[in-house]
């Protein structure tokens, strides 16, 4: 009988993510991510938040899927919107960025930021994406407290 393992060289896990929190901020479970934060500090109603998921895709996977897919969302939202993709490179490591934005009826107007990071392995493509968002009153001030946060994402295996 043999035995297999995870992670392991045959089976290694999503590259490691570390994310800088600021004061006010803490790590929350999310189902479906491997690690989640949000402001706790922040006035009632919402929280600005983080949240990195890990997957793997074969290797011809085109990252406009990602955007196709939060085009669909963006669609049924009252006054949804996903701006034009840009390149980041942020500790060293290239990303993909897309914002996508919407009003929400008990928020307000809702603000997410997407950055997609892919490695390959063979014939897989490890993704990991991180999406922050921000909603409610006053978000720019808001977007600048996520952005603080999101330039602090590094990746390594």
């Amino acid at each position: 009988m043999r035995t297999i393992s995870y992670p392991s060289e045959a089976f290694p896990g999503p590259p490691t993510v570390d994310l800088d929190l600021p004061d006010g901020w803490a790590p929350m479970r999310m189902v479906g991510a491997l690690m989640a934060a949000r402001e706790v500090s922040a006035p009632s109603g919402f929280a600005s938040n983080v949240m990195v998921r890990g997957y793997s895709r074969d290797i011809t996977f085109d990252v406009r899927e990602v955007r196709r897919d939060l085009q669909a969302f963006a669609d049924g939202q009252e006054h949804g919107v996903v701006d034009e993709p840009f390149r980041v490179t942020i500790n060293g490591v290239p990303w993909l960025g897309v914002n996508v934005s919407w009003i929400d009826p008990d928020v307000g107007q809702v603000l997410q930021a997407h950055l997609i990071a892919g490695s390959e392995r063979g014939v897989l493509l490890d993704l990991v994406h991180v999406v922050g968002a921000v909603g409610g009153g006053d978000v720019m001030s808001s977007y600048q407290s996520l952005h603080d946060v999101l330039v602090t994402v590094r990746l390594s295996r």
